[in-house]
């Protein structure tokens, strides 16, 4: 009786190693087909994402692009007072965070603006960015003296004196013409 208990065991172990060899494969082979089927899927999905962004980019072309419109006056509330600034006479606008000070020979102005609204707003030809902080009016520029390896300085009618970058200064010296 004991040789056939051990005979049945021998035979079930050899009937299990015999199925794990033949369904290895298989489970390998599945795991293969899976792994290309999710690729291809990927692909396709990128391939449907290039084609929406060129026909986005298609439908973007045909839009006319709308120009910013560019400010005459800047409005500045203080306490019950509104003033109205004419842009021509802003010597430069300095950023203060989600805040600017916009400065003028009349005295500093407080407005809850970006710099990057006004850099956009702004006539290109009349103002100029020369710091990450500062908008300066090119017609109110008394100066400009080099200030260390890499930087500008830049004397204002308001006796404001202001760093300017290497970039900006740039971009200063082509709109002068220097």
């Amino acid at each position: 009786m004991r040789n056939y208990k051990s005979l049945f065991l021998l035979f079930r172990n050899f009937i299990f190693n015999l199925i794990q060899i033949i369904i290895f494969p298989v489970q390998l082979l599945l795991w293969i087909l899976h792994y290309a089927l999710s690729f291809h899927n990927k692909a396709n999905e990128n391939n449907k994402m290039i084609n929406e962004d060129k026909e986005l980019n298609n439908i973007q072309e045909d839009i006319p692009e709308t120009k910013t419109e560019l400010l005459k006056t800047i409005s500045v509330k203080t306490g019950k007072r509104l003033h109205i600034i004419p842009i021509s006479e802003i010597v430069c606008i300095q950023a203060y965070g989600d805040y600017v000070n916009i400065m003028t020979m009349q005295g500093v102005y407080l407005k809850e603006q970006t710099l990057k609204y006004f850099n956009e707003h702004l006539p290109k030809e009349q103002f100029s960015r020369v710091h990450r902080s500062y908008i300066v009016n090119i017609n109110a520029i008394e100066t400009i003296e080099r200030y260390g390896r890499d930087q500008y300085l830049l004397l204002l009618r308001n006796k404001e004196k202001i760093k300017a970058t290497l970039e900006g200064y740039k971009m200063l010296k082509d709109k002068l013409d220097l």
